[in-house]
Order: structure tokens, then sequence, then C-alpha cells
């Protein structure tokens, strides 16, 4: 669904399959290698209903430490939060972590891994711990996503229902 929007605009866009440092290669995704831009999906919407917004990416590596992003559903932003989502990168040690002539344990640098990530839209500040909720009426919507800090290779979005998970008591 990535390489499936409707309109692309401001940025350096293009599709193709996309190769993440463990050769998982993913097909038709959206590149996205540049700061700025956005890009618009149609979506047609089944049921009038709250939903939840899952995403598959894989941060490109660049200069950037995370990817930044505003949400738009028909043209605008339906809540602040909406408007700063931040995705992570991945951060690997550069080398193996080493002693110093006295004996201290010294730390390497990070520098950017890319590999392949599943996570919901969330609130980018911690203050809830479930992923977003956007009220949808049946129909067609324009999903538009516009980058503060771009640099990602988009596989999907999709909106879905969350399910809290089970109480603790329950589970045991």
């Amino acid at each position: 669904m990535g390489a499936d929007y409707k309109k692309a605009e401001n940025g350096d866009f293009f599709f193709f399959s996309y190769r993440d440092e463990e050769n998982c290669i993913k097909d038709d995704v959206l590149i996205w290698n540049s700061v700025s831009g956005s890009v618009t999906y149609k979506v047609t919407v089944p049921e009038t209903a709250v939903y939840n917004i899952g995403i598959s990416y894989c941060p490109l590596v660049s200069q950037t430490t995370s990817v930044e992003l505003s949400l738009l559903i028909d043209g605008k932003v339906p809540y602040d939060t909406a408007s700063r989502i931040t995705l992570g990168k991945v951060w690997v040690n550069e080398k193996e972590i080493t002693e110093n002539s006295r004996g201290n344990q010294t730390r390497p640098s990070q520098i950017q891994y890319s590999r392949w990530i599943k996570t919901d839209i969330k609130d980018s500040d911690g203050l809830f711990n479930e992923p977003l909720m956007f009220y949808l009426e049946k129909g067609t919507h324009e999903f538009t996503f516009e980058a503060a800090k771009a640099y990602i290779a988009l596989e999907y979005f999709k909106l879905y229902h969350y399910q809290s998970p089970a109480a603790y008591a329950e589970t045991k």
C-alpha cells in the first residue's frame, strides 16, 4: 500500500523493493528520501467507528534521529497530537565495548541500523500507552502524511480496532 499513493508533493519520492540490514525485502514500498514533503492516500472506511492506525516502515539511514510526521485527514489535523507523530529509528553499537588504559569501559558510538518496524501511531509525549484514536465516518477519506523529518521506506499503514490486553490477573 505504501506505493499506492494518490499524490506526493515537495519531496524526493519513488517506489520499488527495499532491503533492510537483515536482508528482509519488501516489495512496492514508498521510498521517501527527503526531509520534507507530503504524501496523500485515498482510504475507504467500511463503517463509522473509532479506528487506530498501524504502520510498517523502515527508517532510512540519514542525519535525522527520528521520523517526524503530521497526519491530516480530509485536509485537517484531527487533534494536536496527530500533528506530532514520531517514529523511532534503530541504533546499534558501532563496535564492541572496550576498556581504556585505566580499566574503565568505554561506550562506542551509536550508528543507525535499517530494520522493518511494525508499530501503532501513538502519543509521542508518552502520556497514553494506547494507540491514537480517530473517529471516521463510513466512506472515502484522504489521509495525508506531512513530514518534518522523513527519510522512510513505507510499506503500508492500516486502520484497525485496538483491543486492550487482558488484565494480568485474568492472564495469570
